[in-house]
C-alpha cells in the first residue's frame, strides 16, 4: 500500500494537534505520592511539578485535572516550568478551568521563559494560528526555535516544516531536513518516519535509502509502527540494505504489534505468498483481519478473498462479501478493487443476492475510487448492457479512465474501441497507441490485437518483426491466440 496518502493525512494532523508532549511513564508508590504530597506543601516546585503532570495524564493516579491544575499552579509559582506549561494547557483547552488564551499565553510564556520546551513549543503554535493573540509569524518562529534548541522535537519538527515549505522562513530543505533529524534526535517519532519517507522517495531532499533505513530504525525503535512497516519495505526490495524477508516479516510483525494496520496487511501478504516465512494462509487471514480491523480496506479485500477461495479459512462466500463491502466502505480512503470484487458476487449470486445492478453500481463505485480495472469492467458493462442500458460512448469513457489509472484490461478495451468505431470515431492509430499501453500492462489480448495492427499496417507501419513481438509477448501472458501467430514458438 502507498504511504504517500498516510503520510498527506499526517501532515494534516501534525499540523493541527496541539498536545502535551508524551511523557515517560513513571512508576509511583503510594508513599512516593504521598512524600511528593508533603514535598509540595514544603514549596519544593518540582514535587508539585511532579504532582501536577501525574494528575493531568492519569498516569500512576487516577486523572483530575482539577488537581492537576492545583498543583500546576503551586509549581509554577515556585519556577517549575513544566508546571506552568500544563497550567497554560489547561487554560488553552478549557479542561477542568473556564478557557482563558490570555492566561494560557500568561503561563505558556513563563513556562518557555524557564527554559520548558514544551511550554516555548506550545507558544510558537498559539502565535502561529492566532489563538487568543495576534498571529505572529516572527514570534511563532522564534518560540518555535527555542522549544527545538531546549530539546523539544515536536517544535524541532514544526520548524524543519517551516523550511521545507518556505513559510516564515526562506525555503530551504537542507534546513529542513537538519531540524527534522534534531527533532529526531529528540525523540520525536513523527520526525523520524517522515525524514524516513523524503528520503526514501527523494521528496524535498535527494534520494538516498541508507538514510532512510537509519531514520525509519530510529522511528520502529520509538514504536512507531508505520517506521516499522517502512523499514520492512526496503528490507523487501533490497533498497539500503540487502534483501531479506525474513527481517522484512519481523519489521513488519513489529509494526503490526505497534497497531499499524499496514505493517499487518504486509505481513498478511508475507505468510501469502510465503516470502521470508513458511507459506500459511491462516496466518495471512489472521494478520489480514487484524488489519482489516485497524481500517485497512486493501487487507479486507484480501480477507474476502481469502473467504472467496477457501484459502486459510472455510469458503464462505458471505463472509467474503461481508469483508468486501468493509474494504470498498471504510470512510475516506475505501478500496476500489475491493467494491469490484463485491460487485461480481452479484453476478452468480455468491454470497449476496444475484443482482446485476449491482454489479455495475459496486463497479462505479470502485472506478470512482480509483480501481483502474474496476473502471475497465464497468466499461465491458456498458459495451454488453449489463446492469446498465448499452452505451458505446460511456463504455469507452470509462475504458478511458481505467487506462489512465493502469489498467491494462481498460487500455485494450478503449484501443478495441477505436479500432471498431464504437462510441468513439474510428481512429486506427489511437488503436495502436492504447492497445500498446495495454500490452506493456500485461494484457495478454492487448499484445495480439496490436500485433495484428503492426502485421497488416493499420494505424503503424507495417512491421512483421514487430508484430511477431507482440505475438510472443501475448503469447508468454498466456493469450492462446498470439501463441498460434508467434513465428517462433
Amino acid at each position: 500500500m502507498s504511504l504517500l496518502p498516510k503520510l498527506i493525512i499526517a501532515f494534516g494532523l501534525m499540523l493541527a494537534a496541539i498536545t502535551i508532549s508524551s511523557e515517560t511513564a513513571i512508576a509511583v508508590s503510594n508513599s512516593d505520592l504521598q512524600t511528593a504530597i508533603r514535598d509540595c506543601e514544603l514549596k519544593k516546585g518540582d514535587a508539585c511539578g511532579l504532582l501536577g503532570r501525574l494528575y493531568f495524564s492519569g498516569k500512576e493516579v487516577t486523572k483530575d485535572v482539577i488537581k492537576a491544575a492545583e498543583y500546576s499552579a503551586k509549581g509554577c509559582e515556585l519556577q517549575n516550568g513544566e508546571s506552568c506549561d500544563i497550567l497554560g494547557h489547561i487554560y488553552q483547552h478549557g479542561q477542568g478551568v473556564t478557557r482563558d488564551y490570555t492566561k494560557a499565553v500568561k503561563y505558556y510564556t513563563k513556562g518557555c521563559e524557564l527554559q520548558d520546551g514544551d511550554a516555548c513549543w506550545h507558544l510558537g503554535r498559539i502565535f502561529k494560528y492566532g489563538h487568543g493573540v495576534t498571529k505572529d509569524n516572527d514570534k511563532s518562529f522564534y518560540y518555535l526555535k527555542k522549544g527545538c534548541d531546549l530539546q523539544n522535537g515536536e517544535a524541532c519538527m514544526n520548524v524543519g516544516l517551516l523550511f521545507f515549505l518556505g513559510e516564515q522562513v526562506t525555503q530551504d530543505n537542507a534546513k529542513g531536513a537538519e531540524y527534522y533529524a534534531k527533532g529526531c534526535d529528540f525523540n520525536n517519532d513523527t520526525a523520524c518516519l517522515y525524514l524516513g519517507h523524503y528520503f526514501a522517495f527523494g521528496i524535498n531532499l535527494p534520494q538516498d535509502y541508507s538514510k532512510a533505513v537509519k531514520y525509519y530504525t530510529k522511528g520502529c525503535k520509538l514504536q512507531y509502527g508505520l517506521a516499522c512497516s517502512s523499514l520492512g519495505d526496503l528490507y523487501s526490495e533490497g533498497k539500503g540494505v540487502t534483501q531479506d524477508y525474513t527481517k522484512a516479516a519481523e519489521y513488519y510483525e513489529e509494526g503490526c504489534e505497534f497497531k499499524d494496520s499496514t505493517a499487518c496487511n504486509n505481513l498478511g501478504d508475507i505468510y501469502s505468498e510465503g516470502k521470508g516465512v513458511t507459506q500459511d494462509y491462516t496466518k495471512a487471514a489472521e494478520y489480514y483481519k487484524k488489519s482489516c480491523e485497524l481500517q485497512d480496506g486493501v487487507a479486507c479485500h484480501s480477507l474476502g478473498t481469502l473467504y472467496a477461495k477457501g484459502k486459510g479459512v472455510t469458503q464462505d462466500y458471505t463472509k467474503a462479501a461481508e469483508y468486501y463491502k468493509k474494504g470498498c466502505e471504510i470512510p475516506f480512503i475505501g478500496y476500489g478493487d475491493a467494491c469490484l470484487s463485491l460487485g461480481l458476487l452479484y453476478i452468480d449470486g455468491n454470497g449476496v443476492s444475484k443482482d446485476l445492478t449491482k454489479t455495475a453500481e459496486y463497479a462505479d463505485k470502485g472506478c470512482k475510487l480509483h480501481s483502474g480495472l474496476a473502471c475497465g469492467i464497468l466499461g465491458t458493462l456498458y459495451i454488453n448492457g449489463i446492469g446498465v442500458n448499452q452505451d458505446l460512448s460511456k463504455a469507452a469513457e470509462y475504458a478511458g479512465e481505467g487506462c489512465k489509472l493502469h489498467s491494462g484490461l481498460a487500455c485494450s478495451l478503449l484501443g478495441v474501441l477505436y479500432a471498431d468505431g464504437k462510441g468513439v470515431k474510428q481512429d486506427f492509430t489511437k488503436a495502436a497507441e492504447y492497445l500498446d499501453k495495454g500490452c506493456e500492462l500485461q494484457d495478454g489480448y492487448s499484445c495480439l490485437v496490436v500485433g495484428k495492427l503492426y502485421f497488416i499496417g493499420n494505424g503503424v507501419s507495417k512491421d512483421y518483426s514487430k508484430a511477431n513481438e507482440y505475438f510472443a509477448k501475448g503469447c508468454k501472458l498466456q493469450n492462446n491466440d498470439a501463441c498460434l501467430l508467434w513465428d517462433g514458438k
